[in-house]
């Protein structure tokens, strides 16, 4: 009798244990097809302000110049003008600018040897003399939509310093009017020169060209999360280039799409050329980039299984349940969680939210999280004490993230960056990050993309045109 009442008692309890808990039924959500969320490409631009301190382009000049200027040691080659002239630099050639002009003050020693003769049956008569001019060049400098500059130069002035003469022993004549007209036919072949290695001076073909294949290399961003910076250049610009005694300064920029890719260093299969240029009227020192920033569902799932995986929550003095596993899926605009519980309820449930950032309060979350449809009427029929208690709050919880300390501490990395950064002597970059924020945030069919709005100002100060 006795066992007959403990096998009783022991089919009542594990009927009753069993009573307690809830299994689901099928809780798979009937999926609503959607159109895309996004539906255009968020391009970034870049502005380069370049300033060429004008020291800078006087000490290239001066260097290039160095020594004889111009020389011409036959009297009869290229054509016969019965004189023979040396020129070079006595002191370092200074430069003014303003606006597309440049003046270049150039003072000059000059030997001239002159041949004379009377007739065909007189004697041969050489003299030479040493004299000190003071020449003024003006260039007009323009930006070819090929990216050459072009300069255009005249010269504007011409100054004697020392009065030109030829000695006769007894006697010494000043020969300033026959000597003038020379000089000044032998400037245009200097202006030449001046043009030539001036725009080979400033080659911005060949220094953009190099900032436009380095763009669209990847660079490592953080090693630790395989984070990368890719950028697609779509557009080069440029406004109409201004000087002055401070520096020629060259106001470039550029279109682009700007991505952060986690994962295995992204493939460039073919580098775009630099394109021919945009011009436009006026671009400033400011910079507006968006960053696309792509988090798989996967690794989203990882994150969240380490935080919520094996977690028991108390839903009641009598009930509780057990999250042993947790993962996501897109579809649509709307992010699915699923959930596998245990304990008070075995089973499967969907949580459905829309992801949506909040600029005032600087958090991502999920708007409307809610339960699935087809999970909420399974609870609602087996198991409503858990749509009333504390478990979703707890769910949604987790899903709400606060970017603004990440947001400080990345300004703080970005502005310390940006001070100062010297490279290889070449060039120095300034700059400063402004704001930071999320512009946008939608789901994908594999993961959850972010795109970042970053403001702020930079400008370069070329050092050296040595390079």
């Amino acid at each position: 009798m006795k066992k007959i009442k403990f096998v009783l008692f022991s089919v009542i309890a594990i009927f009753l244990l069993h009573a307690c808990k809830v299994q689901l039924e099928n809780t798979m959500p009937e999926f609503v097809l959607e159109q895309p969320q996004r539906t255009e490409v968020v391009q970034s631009f870049i502005s380069l302000p370049i300033q060429i301190p004008l020291n800078v382009i006087e000490n290239e000049v001066n260097r290039q110049f160095a020594g004889t200027i111009y020389e011409d040691m036959d009297y009869d080659i290229p054509e016969k003008d019965d004189v023979k002239v040396r020129i070079w630099k006595t002191r370092d050639i200074r430069l003014q600018a303003y606006n597309e002009y440049v003046r270049f003050d150039v003072p000059v020693g000059i030997w001239a040897k002159y041949r004379w003769k009377a007739c065909d049956f007189c004697p041969q008569i050489e003299k030479e003399t040493n004299f000190n001019i003071f020449i003024n060049f003006t260039s007009k400098i323009e930006v070819k939509n090929d990216w050459r500059i072009e300069f255009k130069t005249l010269p504007t002035g011409l100054r004697f310093e020392t009065t030109p003469r030829l000695d006769f022993g007894v006697i010494s004549i000043p020969i300033t009017s026959i000597v003038e007209p020379i000089v000044k036919e032998q400037l245009s072949l200097i202006t030449q020169d001046i043009d030539n290695e001036m725009e080979e001076l400033l080659n911005l073909n060949k220094t953009m060209d190099s900032v436009w294949q380095a763009l669209q290399e990847p660079q490592l961003l953080d090693s630790s999360y395989n984070a990368w910076l890719s950028v697609t250049p779509t557009q080069a610009l440029l406004s109409p280039l201004r000087s002055n005694n401070e520096g020629v300064k060259i106001f470039a920029g550029f279109r682009g799409i700007i991505k952060v890719v986690l994962g295995e260093k992204p493939i460039v299969n073919n580098f775009s050329s630099l394109p021919l240029i945009t011009l436009t009227e006026q671009i400033g020192n400011e910079f507006s980039i968006f960053i696309e920033s792509f988090m798989n569902f996967d690794a989203a799932t990882d994150i969240a299984r380490r935080h919520l995986k094996d977690t028991i929550l108390e839903i009641n003095t009598n009930r509780s349940v057990k999250i042993d596993d947790i993962s996501f899926m897109g579809f649509g605009s709307k992010i699915y969680t699923k959930v596998v519980l245990s304990r008070s309820i075995n089973g499967t449930v969907y949580f459905i939210g829309t992801p949506a950032y909040n600029r005032e309060t600087k958090e991502i979350y999920f708007a409307d999280f809610d339960y699935d449809l087809r999970s909420k009427n399974a609870l609602f029929k087996s198991a409503d004490w858990i749509l009333h208690g504390t478990f979703k709050r707890t769910i949604e919880k987790q899903f709400r993230y606060n970017v603004t300390d990440d947001f400080n501490e990345i300004k703080i990395l970005v502005d310390k960056s940006l001070m100062d950064y010297d490279f290889d002597g070449i060039f120095t970059l300034n700059g400063r990050l402004d704001s930071l924020d999320i512009h946008d945030v939608f789901v994908e069919p594999n993961g959850l993309r972010l795109i970042i709005d970053a403001k702020g100002r930079s400008k370069i100060k070329i050092n050296s045109l040595e390079y």
